[in-house]
């Protein structure tokens, strides 16, 4: 297995959180219940962590799948986080407060792609208990998210940090499964 590579996952993953608890911590007061961490990206005071959340993120998703050759299953991994990578720079640059439609298109394809990669790894690659209740806290965080958008419940936030950690997991999980299962080459 190459942890190295796996180590810029994990990073990205951290990199995610870390900006984001920034960013919540330079505007602890701000709707973000209801606007979600994109409200984070309207405003000066926590735009560059807000960019260095996602911009840092995408980075460090491509170079972990960048490095790496392999079988069937890591190329569609790669792809699904390649997809990912570019959509969150698309939805980091699209403001939600100007172009809240374009803004939420480019959300809701990365809850579309996180939630491919994650109910693939669950139901197809590990199909392990665990792993189909991780899909399920998954696929509730989205649920939650969703009915958020046109305010019937106002907890855009944490459906959005549930949703992240469970995708998070699952890209962790689902590459290493994939660099096992694959000869891969630098």
């Amino acid at each position: 297995m190459k942890r190295s590579n796996t180590f810029w996952l994990i990073s990205a993953q951290a990199n995610f959180f870390v900006m984001i608890l920034i960013c919540f911590g330079l505007s602890p007061h701000a709707p973000v219940q209801m606007e979600g961490i994109s409200y984070y990206g309207n405003y000066a005071r926590t735009l560059l962590p807000y960019l260095l959340a996602f911009f840092g993120t995408a980075g460090l998703i491509s170079a972990a799948v960048l490095r790496v050759r392999g079988g069937k299953d890591l190329i569609n991994l790669r792809r699904l986080l390649l997809i990912l990578a570019a959509l969150l720079v698309c939805l980091a640059v699209v403001p939600s407060n100007n172009l809240e439609h374009l803004h939420e298109i480019f959300g809701g394809a990365i809850f579309i792609d996180e939630l491919i990669i994650g109910w693939w790894f669950a139901f197809w690659l590990s199909k392990k208990l665990w792993s189909g209740g991780l899909a399920l806290l998954q696929l509730g965080a989205a649920i939650m998210a969703m009915l958020s958008l046109p305010d019937i419940i106002d907890v855009m936030f944490l459906a959005q940090i549930l949703f992240q950690v469970a995708s998070g997991a699952f890209f962790i999980l689902a590459y290493r499964h994939v660099l096992r299962s694959a000869e891969v080459g630098e």
